[in-house]
């Protein structure tokens, strides 16, 4: 059973009965949903701090392997209006490959401590998940039970490795180039080149997969998505393939990273950059990873050209369908209903930050590119939904009865702290969806695009200061105080140099300062120039203004208050479990 399968089932059969009453409201829409008849406001909602963010994250893919079975990681959390832990399929090949690319690379590049165990675990359930007849990532069966019943065992047995699905071989390969990549692996390394071999033997870009060789003489269950199976398969790999081949000049790994790509841009990702439901599928996760996967390959192969692809769909496909100017994004993006999905036209709120990640690390990768507009997205996405949506208050999420002292239901708030999931633009519970809930993975794609901001919030080449986004921000060469924390913008240079620092757009130049003084701000380029600088701070101010925005995706629109790009208040519909206060 998958994460939306799993999420679909529950909520039918457990959200509804289990909340409190809930009365009919109209929305501004038109359409009814079901609100809560009082809201609460979420505590320590953060919209200013991506380390701190990051390292909550961190902690929290250190707390979520069961003990009652070998330390494999969970797959789902239900959190509200009841709370337990679940495996899932996805366990063994999924959950190592998103968390130790975020905990790893958090450690190598914002310092983070990341503890040891955690890492161990997630790199020995990795490399089980190798350990089947073919170097390919697998999973064993794990029986669907009713995870508050305390008189069930979800029992697994996780050396019998007897399942593969595609989807999985992107996760792999994250795995892999991250131990390659941050612990110098041999093994990994030895890994991932006989499972590169493995896929160019048995997919072929016209005919797909070899399942008569899969089933038959490796003797695996075969399961595909329900929709696109490229898209959901394969085709994410080329990111993680992209990122490996920059460390190791693997030939096998660009070989396949090609071969996948050149099926995407001439069947998928077309130059006009739309998103077609029929052509692309429509499960938004799937999509946007394939894009940033392409972004990774076109960065680490110099193609100019793929790149320039990447914007056309991320400017037309992502801007029109898949997501909203703060980049939240829909689980589902179709029309229709099918799948394993909560119904999106019923529940049009209901986003997924997993996906919201992979379009800000996309933004990332096409800013630094050259296109440094995209910056601009990037500080919008994380603060006005990113860094909000981050599961920080748990004062909500009860412990369930455990008279057995089963692990799946031991102490789950506390150990979901610092968690993503799929929340509404303004909360934890969009209109019409019953409960709370997420899957253990969102967190390490989350941290993994902090780790990508963190790294271009400033930059220094010797001899050039630049700003990127306006966060509390230090390195060895420059502290950055954010307007947001201190009132003005303020530049402690600890090595000479000139310095470009990006205004937003909605500051009037006219309104700049800098060291007290105005008139004299040189913009181009959305960037203040300064000229060359001794070491010491430097201060510009600006009023971060209040302008109300509509958020909209389709026909969908919320009401929404900034300060700045921080949101302030924004339309909630009476909902529970808010971020910011209602408007």
């Amino acid at each position: 059973m998958n994460r939306r399968q799993f999420a679909h089932r529950l909520g039918l059969a457990v959200g509804t009965a289990l909340l409190p009453k809930r009365r009919l409201v109209a929305t501004t829409t038109g359409s009814e949903y079901l609100r809560a008849s009082a809201s609460r406001k979420l505590l320590d909602v953060n919209s200013r701090n991506v380390q701190d963010a990051a390292k909550m994250g961190c902690q929290n893919m250190g707390r979520i392997f069961d003990a009652d079975n070998q330390n494999l990681p969970y797959g789902v959390a239900p959190l509200y209006p009841r709370a337990a832990f679940g495996l899932a399929e996805f366990s063994e090949p999924q959950i190592p490959g998103r968390h130790l690319t975020a905990l790893l690379a958090a450690e190598a590049h914002m310092g983070l401590s990341v503890d040891g165990v955690t890492v161990k675990r997630h790199e020995q359930t990795a490399y089980m998940s190798y350990s089947g007849p073919v170097a390919l990532p697998l999973s064993c069966e794990v029986p669907q039970i009713d995870l508050f019943d305390v008189s069930q065992i979800q029992r697994v047995h996780p050396a019998r490795l007897t399942r593969f699905q595609p989807v999985h071989i992107a996760h792999g390969f994250n795995a892999l180039y991250a131990l390659v990549a941050y612990r110098s692996s041999s093994r990994a390394h030895e890994i991932a080149e006989s499972s590169i071999r493995a896929c160019l033997a048995l997919w072929n870009p016209v005919t797909g997969w070899n399942r008569e060789k899969i089933e038959g003489a490796l003797g695996l269950k075969y399961s595909d998505a329900w929709e696109e199976p490229f898209i959901a398969g394969i085709a994410m790999s080329v990111g993680p393939l992209a990122r490996y081949y920059a460390v190791t000049k693997s030939s096998a790994a660009l070989e396949l990273a090609l071969l996948i790509k050149e099926k995407l841009i001439g069947e998928y990702f077309l130059p006009d950059g739309d998103y077609d439901q029929r052509r692309i599928g429509a499960h938004t996760q799937n999509v946007v990873y394939t894009l940033a996967s392409l972004a990774w390959l076109a960065t680490e192969t110099h193609d100019a050209t793929l790149m320039e692809r990447v914007r056309a769909f991320y400017e037309n496909g992502v801007r029109r369908d898949l997501s909203n100017i703060f980049g939240w994004s829909p689980e589902h993006a179709g029309p229709s209903t099918a799948g394993p999905f909560f119904q999106q036209s019923a529940h049009p709120d209901r986003g997924e930050a997993g996906n919201t990640a992979l379009i800000l690390e996309t933004a990332i990768l096409l800013a630094r590119w050259g296109h440094t507009e995209y910056f601009a997205d990037a500080e919008a996405i994380l603060r006005g939904y990113l860094l909000p949506s981050q599961i920080r208050d748990v004062s909500f999420i009860s412990e369930s009865a455990n008279p057995r002292g089963y692990d799946r239901l031991r102490q789950v708030g506390a150990r979901m702290q610092g968690s993503w999931g799929y929340s509404a633009p303004y909360g934890l519970l969009p209109v019409g969806v019953p409960l709370v809930f997420t899957t253990v993975e969102v967190v390490g794609v989350v941290v993994r695009s902090l780790v990508e901001s963190y790294l271009d919030m400033t930059r220094f080449d010797g001899s050039h200061h630049v700003v990127n986004m306006l966060f509390d921000h230090e390195t060895a060469d420059i502290k950055v105080d954010s307007p947001y924390t201190t009132g003005e913008l303020r530049l402690t240079l600890k090595k000479p140099g000139s310095v470009r620092v990006r205004i937003p757009s909605w500051v009037n130049a006219s309104d700049l300062l800098v060291n007290g003084k105005g008139g004299g701000a040189r913009l181009a380029d959305g960037y203040l120039e300064i000229g060359r600088s001794p070491p010491g701070v430097l201060s510009i101010s600006f009023p971060l203004i209040s302008r109300d925005v509509t958020l909209t995706w389709r026909n969908r629109k919320i009401r929404c208050r900034l300060r700045g790009d921080e949101a302030i208040a924004m339309e909630s519909f009476g909902t529970d479990l808010t971020f910011f206060d209602p408007l």
